[in-house]
């Protein structure tokens, strides 16, 4: 069967790869996708030991021999580990995955992170058995975005803080879709935001310094004073009381006087209106 790699992804590769390989075998894959979008692809197969050099053959032959990082390790015996690994920046040379970054606000606190991908193994399954081989392949798909998954968004089977599971098996990759959605917040600009007030803060600070400092001492003394000084205020206080008192009394009497001479006034006007009294003869 001849497998033209240029009309599949790399992904798709890898696991017909897988159902070709052997009934025990045991793939998982952890994807990791970065705040910028940057996509690490990690695929951990367990096989046993006598499979293990034909299961690399056939890996490296989908995956192509450049861009992965490849690590052998025996988990216990008879059983090894073939781990490849392999970083993407964006999304060149990942053809079946989107990914998208949203900010939720306008200055860009809260983030949302969407990620969808859909494998396609149409040509790859096309003999029965690839088909009854794939029902005995099972395989785990874990995905790690940046932030908390939220659920509404996301068709995983088990979601875990920053972590997606899917599980089902190889003959079930066919039209299989991953959907997520997380939500993160972006302390790096809330922490240049607040370091930006500080240093605002820290030149206006330095800058009116002196003045607040004797600001404080006028203040403190006003609302702490010495003993001494406490006593001349209260002494301030009185005479101030004993002046309105008797500036009180001033203008009560000078009040009562003017009321005086103007009843005094009115006496004397009655009086000179009045006809004079005649006068009577004397008494013989």
């Amino acid at each position: 069967m001849k497998v033209k790699t240029r009309t599949r992804s790399w992904s798709v590769g890898l696991l017909l790869g897988l159902g070709m390989l052997s009934l025990n075998g045991c793939l998982t894959v952890d994807t990791y996708v970065s705040k910028r979008g940057h996509i690490t692809r990690v695929y951990t197969l367990q096989v046993p030991a006598d499979h293990a050099a034909s299961a690399r053959a056939e890996l490296e032959r989908y995956l192509g021999p450049k861009g992965w990082k490849f690590q052998r390790t025996e988990v216990w015996p008879g059983t090894v580990q073939l781990t490849y690994r392999r970083k993407f920046k964006g999304r060149k040379g990942l053809p079946y995955i989107h990914f998208a970054r949203r900010p939720l606000d306008r200055l860009g606190f809260c983030v949302e992170y969407e990620y969808r991908e859909r494998l396609v193994l149409t040509k790859l399954l096309a003999r029965e058995e690839e088909r009854k081989l794939a029902q005995l392949v099972p395989v785990t798909f874990h995905l790690h975005l940046p932030g908390k998954i939220a659920p509404e968004g996301t068709n995983a089977s088990q979601i875990e803080g920053n972590m997606a599971t899917w599980e089902f098996s190889l003959h079930e990759a066919e039209g299989k879709e991953f959907k997520a959605v997380s939500r993160a917040k972006n302390w790096w600009r809330m922490g240049g935001l607040l370091l930006l007030f500080a240093i605002v803060l820290g030149v206006v600070v330095y800058v009116v310094w002196p003045g607040l400092v004797e600001f404080g001492q006028v203040l403190k003394q006003r609302l702490f004073p010495p003993p001494e000084e406490r006593e001349r205020r209260r002494r301030e206080r009185a005479e101030r009381a004993q002046r309105r008192g008797e500036e009180q009394e001033a203008k009560r009497r000078q009040r009562e006087e003017a009321r005086a001479e103007k009843q005094r006034r009115k006496e004397e006007a009655r009086r000179k209106k009045e006809p004079p009294a005649e006068e009577q003869p004397p008494a013989k």
